[in-house]
């Protein structure tokens, strides 16, 4: 039947309006969805800013990730462009389709995948929605999208929302603020920031469980599992599994077990499988990681914690896959800005030894301050020994970062400085004197007095 040149253009013309449609939904659906402000999206788009094939490692996961990984400290001392995808609560089901969708730019990378957060139970709404909401649209994000709906037994009506989440978001008009309207980056590389991450102490020791034995995990598990096994097969991907040091559940002793059990049971089936598995359970002591106080909460390390764990991840990778320096290549100078631009973030949390590496005696006990008081030259500090240290490094906060003050061979100091619109806050820290400089011991992080 041959068209008329009246139904040609009415058809052209619904087609038009149809694209045009098609894009205002869009652009009102990421106005909506997408505050670049946020966390999660930095954690979610960062790796689409980066150049096609530019980086060593892709380091998916969830918070378990990123509060024990700093891809900037990584770069700064090793050279190495390990870069985050990553979203709150990622569990290692979803594993297969984040590397699927990081592979469409990266596919030489190695592919890091932690184990730590097993997601056996299933996916809940709110991961749904971080996993899909800042993922850019295409085919594969369709599937994953049908998987998930699926998965979770969810009816037409229910998950039309996540292929549209127009339909969740539309009614936040009086939420949105210019995070909304733009692309903004900040430019530090997934590195964690948020407070409770750079300031955040907690005795984990107590509850702090190891174990050898292997549980049972769930089918859910267990398939999606073998079809994550499969893919990295067919595919050759390099990768490799991933056990940080943590505490796996707060809620006992027995159900902390049961999930370090299932641990070792996805360990061990990855290992049978041919893939390298660095399970660092029982490796705090070689990594340095202090129960007491490089935690801010059970599963999650502070900022010294990630820069320990950092430093000892980075050298394992370099010695697996060879990883190149690239602290000179001149096509990496956006890693040396975003480590600058860390920095200035970290200063108040930080003392400036710990981000070198070799810079580290740590069988130096840490020293508390016991003393302080006015006194006729200023203001005296006094703090315990520390046995073989041949000196202390004092530390103050000036203009709201820690800065060295003053070096002293006795377990005193009097500060003269001028007060005035200034803290009393101070850290001491022990070391000992090398042909190469000195070595710092460990400190309290919260050994500070304020007046």
């Amino acid at each position: 039947m041959k068209l008329s040149a009246n139904q040609k253009n009415c058809i052209l013309k619904s087609i038009i309006f149809m694209l045009i449609f098609a894009v205002l939904l869009s652009c009102v659906s990421r106005i909506m969805t997408v505050n670049s402000f946020s966390e999660e999206y930095q954690l979610m788009t960062g790796i689409y800013k980066e150049e096609e094939n530019s980086l060593d490692a892709i380091y998916i996961g969830s918070s378990v990730t990123y509060t024990f990984w700093n891809p900037v400290v990584a770069f700064k001392q090793y050279g190495i462009c390990v870069y985050q995808y990553n979203c709150s609560s990622q569990p290692l089901t979803v594993a297969e389709d984040i590397i699927r969708e990081a592979r469409k730019t990266q596919p030489n990378a190695v592919y890091i995948i932690p184990v730590n957060t097993l997601g056996d139970a299933g996916l809940n709404d709110a991961v749904m929605h971080r996993l899909l909401d800042y993922m850019p649209f295409s085919l594969e994000k369709l599937k994953f999208t049908k998987w998930m709906t699926e998965s979770q037994d969810l009816s037409f009506a229910d998950s039309l929302e996540y292929y549209f989440p127009l339909l969740r978001y539309h009614s936040r008009w009086d939420e949105l603020n210019p995070g909304h309207f733009s692309k903004w980056n900040n430019n530090i590389k997934n590195s964690t920031i948020y407070p409770e991450f750079l300031s955040g102490i907690k005795d984990v020791s107590e509850s702090y469980k190891t174990t050898t034995e292997k549980g049972e995990i769930s089918d859910f598990l267990k398939e999606r599992l073998n079809s994550l096994l499969d893919y990295l097969d067919a595919e050759d991907v390099k990768a490799v599994f991933v056990t940080v040091p943590n505490v796996k559940d707060t809620d006992g002793a027995d159900r902390i077990l049961e999930t370090v059990q299932k641990i070792n049971t996805v360990n061990e089936i990855a290992s049978a499988r041919g893939y390298p598995v660095l399970d660092y359970s029982n490796s705090t002591q070689e990594i340095n990681l202090d129960l007491k106080q490089d935690y801010y909460e059970p599963r999650h390390a502070n900022i010294h914690g990630a820069i320990k764990f950092t430093y000892y991840f980075s050298e394992q990778l370099i010695n697996m896959y060879g990883f190149k320096d690239k602290r000179k290549n001149p096509d990496y100078t956006d890693w040396n800005t975003a480590y600058n631009n860390y920095v200035e973030i970290i200063s108040p949390y930080v003392l400036d030894f710990e981000l070198k590496t070799g810079s580290r005696n740590y069988d130096l006990p840490a020293v508390a301050i016991t003393s302080a008081a006015d006194s006729e030259n200023g203001y005296t500090i006094g703090w315990e020994e520390s046995p073989n240290a041949d000196g202390y490094a004092v530390y103050r906060k000036v203009e709201n970062k820690w800065a060295q003050i003053a070096t002293s061979d006795v377990c005193s100091y009097t500060d003269n400085h001028n007060f005035e619109n200034a803290g009393r806050n101070y850290i001491v820290v022990p070391y000992t004197q090398t042909d190469t400089g000195r070595l710092y011991g460990n400190f309290s992080y919260a050994a500070t007095l304020v007046q």
